[in-house]
């Protein structure tokens, strides 16, 4: 585990790597119509919250707004794990 969250960060510190997640997300967030059959699975399998990204919206009603920032961004990094396997696919990984 500490293997993929050392190639998270050296993702997150490549402007040029997270120019490519971008074009992918940015492909992700086009409208439903001009969006392939595949990137529509995808973008499903993203906005498709987990029991964890539940639990979590569930609870953060009821903790302090510095504990509720911290659930927003937990669930973003829920949420960019889920995008790995895209990502490894992309070959993004292979470039490290």
């Amino acid at each position: 585990m500490s293997d993929l969250s050392s190639q998270i960060g050296q993702i997150l510190a490549n402007p040029e790597m997270m120019e490519q997640i971008k074009s992918i997300s940015g492909l992700m967030g086009a409208s439903e119509p001009e969006k392939p059959a595949q990137l529509q699975t995808i973008t499903n399998f993203i906005r498709e919250d987990d029991d964890t990204i539940r639990l979590l919206r569930a609870i953060k009603p009821f903790l302090s707004p510095d504990r509720q920032e911290r659930i927003e961004r937990a669930i973003k990094i829920l949420k960019i794990i889920k995008l790995v396997p895209l990502i490894k696919q992309q070959g993004i990984f292979d470039m490290l």
